[in-house]
């Protein structure tokens, strides 16, 4: 749509049951940009799992990411392209996954039983923020490089 007039000037993704999806995640909407504008990730339900699709807004193809979970929320862009980051849930706990565009891995970054909210990256693409519910059991967290 265009900031200026408002007029639509491509249909990128609609709501409701398509071949590629059964729905977007309504409730809980996660969709990102990358930082070139070209590409949008989000959050569908499909087969009655939710999967992030990446669709490249140029050439209107869509890249179902290789794997799929109970719940996916708050889906981040890194500022680089380089990866995506977001809350995954499974059948007995939520966490900070990491997916890595160049390896094509997907990473759980918490795997422990607090919640995660509010991700947001760095400027540089090297460290992840968030909120947590650890209370007295903030430790020190083992740092690494994305």
């Amino acid at each position: 749509m265009s900031a200026y007039d408002g007029k639509i000037i491509k249909r990128v993704v609609e709501s409701g049951r398509t071949n590629d999806y059964e729905e977007l995640n309504v409730l809980f909407p996660s969709l990102t940009w990358s930082p070139d504008n070209i590409h949008l990730a989000l959050s569908v339900k499909f087969s009655g799992y939710d999967i992030i699709q990446v669709i490249n807004t140029e050439k209107e193809t869509v890249e179902t990411l290789p794997f799929k979970l109970d719940k996916i929320e708050s889906v981040s862009w890194s500022p680089d392209s380089t990866k995506i980051v977001f809350i995954g849930a499974n059948n007995k706990q939520s966490d900070l996954y990491l997916y890595n565009f160049s390896t094509k891995q997907l990473t759980n970054l918490t795997d422990d039983i607090f919640t995660e909210t509010d991700i947001s990256w760095s400027p540089d693409s090297k460290s992840i923020v968030f909120s947590s519910d650890r209370g007295k059991y903030l430790k020190k967290v083992n740092t690494r490089r994305f």
